[in-house]
């Protein structure tokens, strides 16, 4: 359950098939070099999550391995040939699979989440609504959850704490989302 997750019980996805997505994400926009990609995700991202240069580029080995990236190499007028890497219809599928859905642990609202609204609002910002609308609905869930829920703690005054801390986080992100909501709303508006 969302309420698992939350706890910890069941790990969540974020490590190296995050990293692989984000790559994914980006090149929605075209083909690019490492060094494009690099410099990109430094931008958009780069206060949220960090991404190594060698995790990008293993990221972009196994991304090709899978089938999910083509990479085509051109000279370049200055040192040795260029790689560029270009989507194929499967990595389209998933980079946009992974861009609209929500994430299921609120401490992933930190960085996957924000990570996931800064690259959409750069690749496809129609889609923006949608991933807002399922991370409310996962989160109301979980509030849900939590409200009914024995925390498991054999100390009342403890399972209090635990419960009302808890169920402030969700509330917060719950609050953070609806007014994120809002704004992209009156963004498309205008």
């Amino acid at each position: 359950t969302a309420y698992e997750i939350s706890l910890g019980l069941v790990g969540s996805e974020m490590c190296i098939r995050d990293r692989e997505y984000a790559v994914l994400s980006l090149l929605l926009s075209g083909g690019k070099h490492g060094y494009q990609l690099r410099d990109e995700l430094r931008s958009l991202i780069g206060g949220i999550w960090h991404i190594a240069p060698s995790r990008l580029y293993l990221a972009l080995k196994r991304l090709e391995s899978r089938g999910n990236i083509r990479c085509d190499t051109h000279p370049s007028p200055k040192g040795p040939p260029r790689k560029t890497y270009t989507l194929t219809s499967s990595g389209r599928e998933e980079a946009f699979r992974w861009l609209l859905s929500p994430v299921v642990c609120p401490r992933d609202l930190r960085v996957e989440f924000l990570a996931k609204l800064c690259l959409l609002r750069r690749v496809a910002p129609e889609g923006l609504p949608q991933l807002i609308t399922a991370q409310i609905a996962v989160m109301e869930r979980l509030e849900r959850e939590l409200a009914e829920r024995d925390p498991g703690c054999s100390d009342p005054f403890v399972a209090r704490a635990v419960r009302s801390f808890r169920l402030g986080q969700v509330r917060a992100a719950l609050g953070w989302l609806r007014e994120l909501s809002r704004r992209v709303c009156e963004e498309v508006m205008q």
